[in-house]
């Protein structure tokens, strides 16, 4: 009849779970409300819908799915399975409920543990909460559980701390637990567990500061039918309540990078510890983030035998401002884990770091340097050995300081930076006297000079373990009082000249991350080398050899790794073994040696005259040889398939073949000559991993060749000026705005020798006072493999341009370095600025794309070069008066991918030199228009899919340009057609890319009715021949017909006079010299 149902054809139907704010919730707010929208932060168990989804093709009649009833009997065998559940509890104990403990909850405050799996429920009985924690020891079962047998669709078993008594209570914390994960183990081999609580927010009641604590609970979801009747759980309450006497000893050192919790920035911090329900805490420290307290806490209690059930050692860090306190971090260990021992005369055992979590239970929130003991006491009563000093045993030594600036400081909030400086503590007053600076706004207040040496006695750990973190804290002086800036924390355990192997002498520290992994590497390996030796025989410390200590590999030799060189040339950067009277106790290094002296100038002195020489013999080298390429047997550097002449080489496929016939044609390698460039070549001809570009082939690498990779260390040690906080959410999501806003330049070393008497330190620090005015000159030549511009529908190329910015100085140069439609513009642009050294020395340079209607114009990449790290090294002056060019990456904010490549190259110089030395004039090659004249004559078997006659046209464009057309030649039979059709094509040379030099012909068959169909297509290439033209001038040329001419002069036995192997072998002597 029409009133019976139809049969439904669909998927399986299966249960899904709502979740959301606890059914105790009595009226609304906006955190209860915010938990039933978003599931993953519920509470509570909220009900379940049973559906069924499908994806189906679009209904042109227009009905909407959802309005539509539905009218289906349902078939059993689509309807999820369910079966019966047992589940059985063993509720031990509750600790440290609340972050304030019994005053948060109240002396008599009463507890109890509900345990819920969808809608079924058990709870505790409450108990009064005492000394920390509530001690329930109670069995809970719950049978004939009804739940989907489809383990996917099981809902989540969800903990619940209820505050009050039976008739009025409400949930103060939450663990929701995946069901999946109690069913594997069934009621056998089930051990108990402690859960941490997270705060249920669905009460404004509730206090959400601190960790809300947590439950030892012993838990087992199984099948019926899978039940082990002789496993009894009625004995674990044995467990729990036989206990001992024991006694834990917490040794404190120190704490490392804490953040800040507001915008303040420092902390008042001290360690809480808790652990059953009994509180100790250390002394509070004022003003730092890298507290060092030295304290040993003890806690005697009663532990059940099981150490596994006894409560967690919390240990947290705290922040106490004069209102209220503020937790930080926290670690949560269990007892089980902490070593015990017989004997309480047994020293502190060696710390180690941990990592304190958020509330998140996310790390990063600083580490902690701590031990633990654990004896076992006769009873509580027993009087015991007090634990010994944990304060190490110390070292006079000095910590002599070259403050030099900071450097891009930014303004914190709308206020500009008025006049810095710097305030520097060991370890909160732990080890020396606090240090400052005297204000500064030269050469400006966002770069101030200091220019000041520090010298300081201080007492330093014997152990690097213990040793201190110093804190650098910028401070800003302003009407009405000074205020903190930022904060930059610095180690000093690889400052420590007896710290063996991990010393690094001062000016050491490597520019690039990845040259810090391999020298850690190669340290590791001497290392083991060292230990290795010390085994076989032994070795007289009094002739000691620098050598000695180096592994004889392959891998010492890299370059990248400076101090481990065998071979060390006194350049103010390297490694020297001292007099043994000069050198550290326990250690191979100690000062670094002289930074440069008269013999060392005279040395690059006779350096650079020997490398003028040289280059002039290159330089005639090279003239000779103009006329051959440089090497035979290279492989071809056309990056293009279809690199060869024309793109149809006739047989001759090998890249010798090719160069003869470019050395017959006379085909340049570049557009220009580019004579600026001479001399300046050396760096990018290193070998280097090769980007591949499509760009125009000018002669100029396309390698990635930073400077950088060069210098291989800083002149000075750079550190970050950090500003900001980490802070926690009701619902625990953590917000960091901590960020970098400025660079302190300085040299920190630490010695057991006056640096007052230190000649070569007083002479050196001389050196980096004078502030000299200079000037920068910036010659940018182009970019290569910028990234195109991406729009809503597509990407097209940008308009590149250059804006460059030196200190306060900024030059937007839209109308001289734009170029249009490419991702290879070539800008030849030379720019100048004035400036201070040291000063402000950060010269960006950055290419945008310029947006000709409307928006603004979009960032491409950027690079950024120190200028006075630069000018203040001494490989860098030993370059002359020649700078290299260098390749350098183009980054975006966000991003670690390279954006580009810019090819450019920077002069330093005093004024005085700058009037006396003219910029060099750098142009690219000169805009001419030519025409390219293509004559289509006929065709020949040019067939269709289809065959039969065909009404045949051609086409005819270069790359990305106008197409043009023959006439139609109608009913062609055979492919044959006939044209006589000349077709004019103008062009501008240069080329900005080789893939525009390409011709593309076409030949259509011309339908009236429907599209054209195209028959083939052909492609030459007559970029290089295009280049010929250009250098050529006036002169026109035919490609086909010069080709042939060429090949007929090889055929007839012309041979290729390439330069031979000892003046080849020369060049590349002399090359290698430079």
């Amino acid at each position: 009849s029409s009133f019976t149902k139809k049969k439904y054809n669909g998927p399986s139907f299966q249960y899904v779970h709502f979740y959301g704010a606890n059914q105790l919730v009595r009226g609304s707010n906006a955190s209860a409300n915010f938990m039933n929208r978003f599931p993953s932060y519920g509470s509570a168990y909220r009900g379940n819908v049973l559906l069924s989804t499908r994806l189906l093709k679009h209904n042109e009649s227009g009905e909407l799915a959802h309005r539509s009833s539905m009218s289906y009997e349902i078939p059993e065998s689509l309807l999820p399975k369910l079966t019966n559940y047992l589940l059985k509890v063993m509720i031990y104990q509750g600790s440290d409920f609340g972050s304030r403990g019994q005053n948060n909850a109240g002396k008599k405050g009463k507890y109890s543990l509900g345990i819920s799996i969808g809608s079924y429920e058990i709870r505790s009985s409450f108990r009064v909460y005492e000394n920390g924690y509530v001690n329930w020891v109670q069995l809970c079962e719950l049978n004939q559980i009804n739940l989907p047998a489809d383990l996917r669709q099981l809902p989540d078993t969800i903990l619940t701390v209820y505050r009050g008594s039976e008739s009025n209570h409400q949930s103060i914390a939450y663990a929701r637990i995946n069901s999946v994960e109690l069913l594997p183990n069934g009621l056998s081999n089930v051990s108990a567990v402690w859960h941490k609580l997270d705060h249920d927010q669905s009460h404004r009641s509730n206090s959400t500061i601190g960790y809300p604590g947590e439950v030892l609970i012993k838990m087992s979801l199984s099948h019926v039918e899978d039940i082990d009747t002789s496993q009894d759980w009625e004995s674990e309450r044995k467990k729990i309540e036989t206990r001992k006497p024991y006694c834990l000893r917490l040794f404190i050192y120190q704490c490392r990078n804490l953040p800040a919790i507001d915008e303040y920035g420092l902390l008042d911090p001290y360690i809480k510890i808790r652990f059953c329900g009994v509180k100790r805490t250390t002394k509070r420290l004022s003003s730092t983030l890298n507290p060092a307290f030295y304290e040993c806490l003890q806690f005697d209690q009663l532990l059940p035998e099981d150490l596994t059930l006894a409560p967690n050692v919390l240990i947290q860090v705290w922040d106490q401002k004069t209102l209220n306190h503020s937790p930080i971090g926290a670690i949560r260990i269990p007892v089980a884990d902490l070593p015990s021992y017989k004997s309480f005369l047994v020293p502190p055992p060696t710390p180690t770091w941990r990592e304190f979590h958020g509330i998140d239970g996310k790390r990063n929130l600083g580490e902690v340097l701590v031990s633990f003991q654990l004896f076992e006491k006769k009873s509580l009563d027993q009087n015991v050995v007090a634990p010994e000093s944990i304060i190490p045993s110390l070292r006079r030594c000095y910590l002599d300081l070259h403050l030099v600036g900071l450097r891009e400081l930014l303004k914190v909030g709308r206020r500009n930076i008025v006049k810095p400086y710097l305030q520097i503590d060991v370890a909160g007053q732990s080890y020396g006297e606090i240090i400052q600076t005297g204000g500064s706004r030269t050469p400006s207040p966002n770069n101030p000079n200091f220019l000041e040496r520090q010298e300081v006695m201080l007492n330093l750990p014997e152990n690097p373990l213990f040793t201190p973190t110093m804190e650098i804290k910028c401070y800003d002086q302003r009407f009405g009082g000074s205020v903190l800036i930022g904060i930059a924390t610095i180690p000093l355990n690889n400052k420590l000249p007896w710290n063996g192997e991990e010393y690094i002498p001062p000016r050491q520290h490597l520019i690039h991350e990845a040259n810090i992994k391999e020298q850690k590497i190669l340290l590791k390996k001497r290392k083991l080398n060292n230990e290795s030796k010390k085994k076989i025989t032994t070795t007289n410390t009094t002739n000691w050899n620098p050598n000695d200590d180096i592994i004889k590999d392959e891998d010492d030799e890299d370059e990248n790794a400076p101090l481990l060189k065998s071979k060390v040339v006194d350049t103010g950067l390297g490694i020297f073994p001292l007099e043994d009277s000069h050198r550290e106790p326990g250690s191979k290094y100690t000062e670094l040696p002289k930074i440069i002296d008269q013999e060392e100038l005279d040395r690059i002195a006779n350096l650079k005259k020997k490398r003028k020489e040289r280059k002039q013999q290159l330089k005639l080298e090279r003239k000779r040889l103009s006329n051959n390429d440089d090497d035979d047997d290279s492989d071809d550097d056309d990056d293009f398939d279809d690199a060869n002449l024309l793109g149809d080489n006739d047989g001759l496929d090998n890249s010798k073949s090719l160069n003869q016939l470019r050395n017959v044609l006379g085909i340049p390698s570049t557009w220009a000559n580019n004579d600026f460039l001479n001399g300046r070549e050396w760096w990018l001809q290193m070998p280097d991993k090769i980007i591949q570009s499509d760009g125009p082939d000018d002669g100029l690498a396309n390698s990635n060749k930073e400077l950088e990779n060069y210098l291989e260390t800083f002149p000075f040690e750079n550190y970050y000026i950090y500003r900001g906080h980490i802070s926690f959410n009701k619902f625990n999501k953590r917000k960091e705005t901590v960020r970098k806003i400025g660079l302190l330049k300085c040299i920190i070393r630490v010695t057991s020798k006056n640096p007052s008497y230190d000649v070569e330190y007083n002479k050196f620090f001389k050196s980096i006072k004078q502030v000299n005015n200079c000037v920068v000159r910036v010659y940018i030549i182009k970019a290569s493999n910028l990234q195109p511009i991406k729009s809503f529908f597509s990407k097209s190329l940008p308009d590149p341009y250059i804006k460059i910015s030196l200190g306060g100085q900024e030059i937007n140069d839209v109308k001289k370095s734009i170029t249009k439609q490419t991702i290879h513009p070539d800008f030849y642009c030379y720019y100048e600025f004035k400036t201070t050294l040291p000063g402000p020395s950060a010269l960006k340079i950055s290419i945008f794309n310029h947006k000709k209607y409307f928006g603004s114009d979009n960032l491409l990449g950027e690079t950024i070069i120190d200028c006075e790290d630069r000018y203040l090294h001494p490989k860098w002056t030993s370059l002359g008066d020649i700078k290299p060019v260098e390749n350098r990456n183009l980054f975006k904010i966000g991003s670690q991918t390279s954006q580009g490549l810019v090819l450019l190259w920077v002069d330093i110089m005093t004024a005085a030199e700058a009037e006396a030395i003219e910029p060099i004039k750098i142009s690219g090659p000169e805009k001419q228009e030519y025409e390219i004249r293509v004559i289509v004559w006929r065709s020949r078997n040019v067939r269709g899919r289809r065959g039969g006659i065909k009404d045949l046209f051609v086409k005819v464009f270069m790359e990305n340009d106008k197409v043009h057309e023959t006439d139609t030649h109608w009913r062609c039979k055979n492919g044959k057609a006939s044209w006589n059709w000349r077709i004019k094509i103008p062009i501008t040379l240069p080329l900005k890319a080789k893939e525009l030099g390409r011709l593309h012909i076409q030949t259509f068959d011309r339908n009236i009715i429907i599209s054209n169909e195209i028959l083939g297509e052909a492609t030459v290439n007559l970029f290089e021949w295009l280049m010929l033209a250009y250098h050529k001038k006036s002169t026109s040329i035919h490609p086909f017909k010069e080709l042939r001419e060429a090949k007929k002069k090889i055929a007839a036995g012309y041979v290729f006079q390439g330069p031979d192997n000892h003046t080849d072998s020369k060049v590349q002597e002399i090359s290698e010299e430079l």
